[in-house]
């Protein structure tokens, strides 16, 4: 004959799962946080990207297009 079935076996939702659930040992390594290395590195590459393209705005702004300088005639 089967071994009596405690009060917390009859109620308890979790009881199948406790009965073939081996128990884990710790991890004996854990891994560090790197997000903030990550969030630091994107926000160099994103202010030197910045600083690049306004650099490239000077440029074209400096540098006047192509037949739109001064007037042909001289006048200007």
């Amino acid at each position: 004959m089967a071994g009596k079935r405690s009060k917390r076996g009859r109620d308890d939702a979790l009881a199948a799962y406790r009965r073939i659930r081996k128990p884990m040992p710790p991890p004996t390594r854990t891994d560090e946080d790197r997000r903030r290395e990550s969030l630091d590195e994107v926000e160099r590459r994103e202010a030197r990207d910045a600083a690049d393209d306004a650099v490239a705005d000077r440029r074209t702004q400096a540098a006047p297009e192509p037949g739109h300088g001064s007037p042909p005639d001289g006048s200007g």
